[in-house]
């Protein structure tokens, strides 16, 4: 990678002198599809499942919680950072579908110029993308929680009750809320 490719890369994120364009500000979800940006996301992924499910396990009065951590951890990260690229899967076909609709009908402008751009940038500015997003990380937390349940905590040696627990705890505490953050925040006038 050279220089001019750096700065390319650059040019496309910012404009004059270090303001960020607002018609060229990558969603924060879509970082998700750089695998270089996995580098971050899973170490920071680990972490948190890490923190929650020792948490949970010290809540709960587990025995052996470095012992179980050990065991299930790489499943819970995997089913997380699968649950993660789910959501950006919906997220990019709702993004790319906008081609089925009429360009001229003003059903179009509302979802590309104020869905859509709520979705990237801010969801709370829009009542639809907020429920759209909140809907998808709600699907999304059940399915962690059926796949924790079944495939990571079911072969532990703790009560049935504590394994639904520890599922839950992951998939609640460990959903993708990153998604609903604004990144508006962020872009300058």
């Amino acid at each position: 990678m050279n220089i001019l490719s750096i700065y390319s890369f650059f040019s496309i994120l910012f404009f004059k002198g270090g303001i960020i364009d607002l018609d060229l500000v990558i969603p924060l979800w879509a970082f998700w599809l750089f695998p270089v940006c996995w580098i971050a996301i899973i170490p920071i992924t680990a972490v948190l499942c890490s923190i929650v499910m020792y948490i949970s396990m010290l809540r709960l009065k587990i025995n052996n919680r470095l012992k179980i951590l050990g065991k299930t951890i790489i499943k819970v990260i995997f089913f997380r950072v699968l649950c993660d690229l789910i959501v950006v899967g919906f997220l990019l076909l709702l993004e790319t579908r906008q081609d089925f609709i009429n360009p001229k009908s003003d059903f179009y402008h509302w979802y590309k110029n104020v869905f859509l751009r709520a979705l990237e940038r801010n969801p709370f500015s829009n009542i639809f993308a907020l429920l759209v997003l909140c809907s998808i990380i709600l699907l999304l937390m059940i399915i962690n929680y059926k796949l924790n349940k079944k495939f990571t905590f079911s072969k532990l040696d703790i009560e049935e009750e504590n394994k639904k627990k520890l599922a839950l705890a992951t998939a609640i505490f460990t959903a993708p809320y990153i998604f609903l953050f604004p990144i508006e925040l962020f872009i300058y006038d």
